[in-house]
């Protein structure tokens, strides 16, 4: 429960994320609604969201980290692509596990 609630996206790439709006004013519909385009959307947003990402992470590499540390300009975004692959290889984010301690 909140802004971001994991079962109800789960739910809506599952269902294909249709909405049926049940409301039949007389002007001659059926009352069944729009499907909304679910996945489609969600897809379009991820991608948007990480092209932004990349762009800025550029700025940031060239405006202040090529100042402060001895390292090249980045000349393509491709390269922060293949920097954060190669940043998730060697340094995994594992997920934390509770240790009994008994």
């Amino acid at each position: 429960m909140g802004l971001l609630d994991v079962g109800k996206i789960v739910n809506c790439i599952t269902d294909g994320c249709t909405k049926k709006d049940r409301f039949s004013g007389g002007m001659g519909g059926s009352g069944t609604g729009v499907e909304l385009g679910g996945l489609g959307t969600i897809l379009l947003f991820s991608v948007i969201m990480i092209i932004l990402v990349l762009l800025f992470a550029k700025y940031l590499w060239n405006v202040c980290l090529v100042p402060l540390v001895p390292v090249k300009k980045c000349d393509s975004v491709w390269h922060l692509v293949g920097a954060s692959i190669l940043f998730g290889l060697l340094f995994p984010s594992s997920p934390s596990v509770p240790t009994n301690t008994q």
